[in-house]
């Protein structure tokens, strides 16, 4: 709710509380008490790290062109920098750029555990890791088995999987080496204190999906037919027969839906792969929660139903959902527990970067926050960015944007945008970027940071957004090339250790306070330029105050007197330890 005015000085200064209500649960969902106080960390598994140097994807697995001297691509090698056989494929770096595969796999997401308990990572998301031509796995091939790439015997996978006769009949399904080896991993992470969610690509397959490929075969004979939404058939068509698929991707045909539910054949299957990975049995315990890929584009029938059959399986898994803008919903409908919170970014970034003013700020927040159950509010995943955004770094960079806005994702694409600015930001922008943390970290709900934000990474949106992971042990080259204008400032690509001590110190403060996990939230404008919120549990209070000016502020709050400097913030708590940021 919103309460009170009060007086500060000779301005009016609002303050804004909300009260965290039992009765105000209404979704018989049941909130995991853990995911209020993961640290989530997402990782994009084909760019996070190589472990195997034996089991690189070859050319024939994710395309038919005839590439001469195509390779593998080494992390260290400059983004913009173009392979020989890139160039002779075309002489556009968005025309090539997602030929390349890297080679990322489980091994080296398992080597670089300790680095992530160093930052002091709770919670692992995962983008797609089940078998698909792609880079980024969108476009599975099947759901009841792991890529064969991400594992260390690919080949050997291959003839387990090619034996299925009826790929959606789980009698048939046997554990691969990449099945295991991805098991084996939850258990290692669940070892060190790690959650691990993964995401739920269920709206719609890749064109190799097996039951897709059979219709291609087999045409209207297919045993596969009500797998899809074939609207007609046409002779002259290349596949034979024209199909929905999402928004209009035809590389990514949908499920076929019935009015408020998927087909049976397609929903049982999908239930049967959310059991396989959640409760695999032989001694694993499976995966913590799913991240649901486009569900604005699902029933919310099939979604409800979705949600039992999860919390069937494991009482406390968490479900999430990807969804951009506001929308109660599907919470209150008892089909997940929060979202991917991008309203979260959007807020803070007209904040700092947007100039809109406190009022502005404080208002968009207590929408946001006043919209779901504040049970709800607590392990939504705040947010900057993704691999369907720019980088920190880079929504820094180009301040000004409204990123609430549909058409962010174009301007946000250096290949559609040739003006958008890339490179690292500079020692004053900085400071706004640290602003940013401190806000995403002692706000209400789940912080969660993009892999390699938290050593400076850079880049536009997709593909530049999914560069390889900087690492101490590999040698990368300097940037200097431009993919429109072919030069550009030269920078070293190299790990910015000053940020990422200032990331494991602002986790630090995050996981020391119970109220910053579970408690209550205030706003109040101090002034045109100080933000004022705190953060209470039972006798625990945070208060933190944020300078979003260019000068030195002092004011007076509660009796008590703050100097604080441009564009930096103080943290306090009830017992007087106080943090400058």
């Amino acid at each position: 709710m919103l309460e009170g005015v009060t007086k500060t000085g000779s301005f009016q200064s609002k303050t804004f509380n909300m009260k965290f209500n039992e009765n105000n649960q209404k979704t018989h969902l049941k909130v995991p008490e853990w995911a209020k106080q993961i640290i989530w960390y997402q990782i994009f598994p084909e760019r996070f790290r190589k472990g195997y140097s034996h089991n690189n994807p070859t050319l024939s697995y994710f395309s038919k062109k005839n590439i001469k001297d195509w390779e593998i691509t080494p992390f260290g090698k400059e983004w913009f920098h173009r392979s020989k056989w890139e160039s002779e494929i075309s002489d556009k770096f968005y025309h090539t750029v997602n030929y390349r595969r890297y080679g990322g796999d489980f091994k080296g997401i398992l080597d670089s555990i300790q680095y992530l308990k160093k930052l002091g990572i709770t919670g692992i998301y995962l983008n797609p890791v089940f078998m698909a031509p792609s880079n980024h796995k969108y476009d599975a091939s099947v759901l009841h088995h792991i890529d064969p790439y991400f594992g260390s015997d690919p080949q050997g996978d291959f003839k387990i999987i090619n034996k299925e006769i009826s790929p959606e009949n789980p009698a048939e399904w046997q554990w691969t080496k990449a099945d295991i080896e991805f098991l084996e991993l939850i258990e290692v992470f669940h070892e060190n204190g790690i959650k691990v969610i993964i995401d739920g690509v269920f709206n719609h397959s890749g064109r190799d999906f097996f039951a897709f490929k059979d219709i291609i075969k087999n045409k209207k004979n297919s045993k596969y037919l009500d797998w899809y939404t074939i609207k007609r058939w046409q002779k002259n068509n290349k596949d034979g027969f024209i199909y929905k698929s999402w928004l209009g991707h035809k590389n990514l045909p949908e499920f076929a839906r019935e009015e408020n539910d998927f087909n049976k054949p397609v929903k049982k299957y999908i239930f049967d792969i959310v059991s396989r990975w959640m409760n695999p049995g032989q001694g694993y315990s499976g995966i913590d929660g799913w991240r649901l890929d486009a569900v604005d584009c699902i029933n919310h029938g099939f979604l409800n139903n979705l949600a039992k059959h999860i919390i069937n399986e494991k009482k406390d898994a968490l479900i999430i959902g990807e969804i951009w803008h506001i929308h109660p919903e599907y919470i209150l409908n008892n089909e997940m527990h929060a979202f991917m919170n991008y309203p979260f970014c959007y807020n803070a970034v007209d904040l700092l970067l947007n100039k809109k003013g406190i009022d502005y700020y404080i208002k968009k927040q207590i929408n946001l926050l006043s919209s779901y159950p504040y049970n709800n509010t607590l392990v939504m995943q705040n947010l900057y960015s993704s691999h369907d955004t720019a980088r920190l770094n880079n929504i820094i960079l180009n301040a000004g944007m409204d990123l609430s806005l549909t058409d962010h994702f174009q301007k946000t694409k250096l290949q559609f945008s040739h003006k958008y600015k890339i490179g690292r930001i500079g020692r004053n922008l900085e400071k706004i970027r640290k602003l940013l943390l401190v806000i995403q970290f002692i706000s209400p709900g789940a912080p969660m940071i993009y892999y390699g934000d938290e050593v400076g990474m850079e880049g536009a949106n997709d593909p530049d957004c999914r560069k390889p992971m900087l690492w101490e042990d590999i040698e990368y080259e300097d940037e200097i090339k431009h993919p429109i204008f072919g030069v550009k400032k030269q920078e070293e690509n190299t790990i910015n250790y000053e940020l990422f001590e200032f990331y494991q110190k602002i986790i630090k403060i995050r996981k020391k306070y119970k109220a910053l996990n579970y408690g209550e939230f205030e706003y109040k404008k101090i002034n045109d330029n100080i933000l004022k919120i705190k953060r209470f549990l039972e006798d625990e209070f945070v208060i933190t105050y944020v300078n979003i000016s260019n000068v030195l502020e002092e004011f007076e709050d509660s009796r008590n007197f703050y100097k604080i400097k441009p564009c930096s913030a103080k943290i306090i708590d009830n017992h007087g330890v106080y943090y400058d940021i």
